[in-house]
């Protein structure tokens, strides 16, 4: 398990967002999803980042490279406006999960009875099994909020891409996520979340996500416009 934490908690680094998806939108379908060598070249040479089709598929490439099998599972949220990706992997005829979609790099073990516990550095983590599904919880000090339920069966990797390229057409807005001094910020348009253990603090501020994503996401104000101007020509494309 150490050399996967190890593996895992390089990959954590990797910021959560979509505008380097959203500029793909200029290309082909078929051409649309982001190797894992892209991701990792474009992390290393500008900080940007990926959503939780390209990180998922970084991070199983990643592990069954070190021999290890991973395959995505579909999760079932309380939006599912589309399927929802994790990661299962095995070890030592154990498996875990593990979601970048939600920040999550600790893997929670998938016990047969009882819970187990993870955190993301800012909030801790619950998994559960009942009736043969496993329901994965957010904690903090007041609350404890289901985020989705699953079954850990395997989706081939031809669905999870055929997926991958239709979730292209459902963005409609610009969203990141990444750990930021012990908070979990959270940006859709302009929409900005700050979380942490203790408080949450909203807000409706263009200007403070643009500077945010600029900070955090290492883009600039040029490349933000490109992108909220592509998504909303492509929200218009998928209305028509």
């Amino acid at each position: 398990m150490k050399a996967i934490k190890s593996l895992l908690n390089d990959f954590s680094d990797i910021p959560y967002e979509n505008l380097s998806k959203i500029f793909r939108l200029t290309l082909q379908p078929q051409q649309r999803p982001r190797t894992p060598e892209i991701l990792l070249s474009d992390f290393l040479a500008y900080g940007h980042g990926g959503t939780c089709f390209s990180l998922n598929y970084a991070i199983i490439k990643a592990l069954r490279l070190n021999g290890y099998m991973a395959w995505p599972v579909s999760v079932q949220t309380e939006r599912n406006s589309f399927p929802h990706y994790a990661i299962i992997f095995t070890l030592r005829n154990q498996q875990y999960l593990i979601d970048p979609g939600y920040l999550l790099y600790s893997p929670l073990w998938l016990k047969d009875k009882g819970s187990d516990y993870g955190t993301n550095g800012v909030l801790d983590y619950e998994l559960s099994k009942k009736d043969g599904i496993y329901t994965l919880y957010s904690l903090d000090n007041k609350t404890r909020k289901k985020r989705y339920s699953f079954i850990p069966n395997p989706v081939e990797d031809s669905i999870f891409v055929r997926h991958w390229i239709c979730s292209f057409d459902y963005m409609s807005a610009v969203v990141a996520s990444r750990i930021v001094e012990e908070r979990i910020l959270y940006i859709n348009d302009d929409y900005v979340r700050f979380t942490d253990a203790h408080s949450v603090q909203k807000s409706y501020d263009r200007n403070k996500a643009d500077y945010y994503l600029s900070t955090y996401f290492s883009y600039s104000q040029e490349d933000i416009l490109k992108a909220r101007d592509l998504v909303k020509k492509n929200s218009r494309l998928q209305e028509e």
